[in-house]
């Protein structure tokens, strides 16, 4: 279990804000690049299935087709968040060393925990999801318990049980807190969404012609940075609570750039 290093010391939401923002800043190409690619590929595959259905005009002929392309866009989402966290969590380290992640750094990184972060980030979902249904609030408790499971998973090594125990450990005593940081995401994405829809409108008056190519890359952007920002700050505050609490399982640190 954690415990406090000095009586009256808390997490601050200003650092997390401060190594969030100073992350954008100076690993942008190695967070972004590959979520880019990523989500434009999941908006292709996504949008796929109903060209073909429009286009053939029944659903008997293509409906398998779509079904498929489908599935396989959910999949590429899944494989998006755990790419997202190694790619966040190298740049992290990078930045503690005061020097930028390179591509490479955050691809290893990708292929050596990307299960367990699909398997990690699926759960988290799924009882999130449960807890919402329950009067919302045990949804919301589960949200701010296991906040940094993902974070845990790419800086520690972690197993399954040990993210979650951990993240529960980090955790307890800010979790008001990590409460406050999703709703300060939450007002980051409403704001991204709407000037979004205003640049897409605008663009729209403006040239029809070119609202068509403007309307899905700035759905791919919104999306880069909605898949992008809540996994930046969930490894910020990990930084945060490990270096306030104290360090923990550190097999991860010595090899991942190697």
């Amino acid at each position: 279990m954690a415990t406090q290093a000095s009586i009256g010391e808390t997490m601050l939401i200003s650092n997390v804000i401060r190594r969030t923002t100073d992350l954008m800043r100076h690993n942008a190409l190695a967070v972004f690049g590959p979520v880019c690619l990523l989500e434009a590929l999941q908006a292709l595959l996504a949008s796929e299935p109903y060209a073909l259905l429009a286009y053939q005009g029944f659903y008997g002929g293509s409906l398998t087709v779509a079904t498929f392309l489908s599935l396989l866009a959910i999949l590429i989402g899944l494989i998006t968040q755990a790419v997202v966290q190694a790619c966040v969590t190298a740049a992290m380290l990078a930045e503690g060393e005061g020097r930028k992640a390179s591509l490479a750094e955050c691809l290893r990184l990708a292929l050596r925990c990307f299960l367990p972060l699909i398997l990690v980030s699926t759960l988290t979902s799924l009882a999130i999801g449960l807890g919402v249904l329950m009067l919302v609030v045990p949804g919301l408790l589960v949200a701010t318990m296991w906040f940094l499971a993902a974070p845990v998973t790419a800086f520690e090594d972690a197993s399954l049980s040990g993210s979650f125990n951990r993240s529960q450990d980090l955790t307890r005593g800010s979790r008001w807190k990590i409460f406050a940081l999703l709703l300060i995401i939450l007002c980051v994405m409403i704001v991204l969404a709407m000037i979004a829809a205003f640049l897409e409108s605008a663009v729209g008056l403006i040239s029809p012609s070119l609202g068509v190519i403007a309307t899905p890359m700035l759905t791919v952007v919104l999306a880069c940075f909605t898949t992008s920002i809540p996994a930046i700050v969930a490894s910020a505050t990990y930084v945060e609570l490990r270096d306030l609490y104290g360090g923990g399982p550190t097999a991860l640190l010595g090899r991942v750039f190697q």
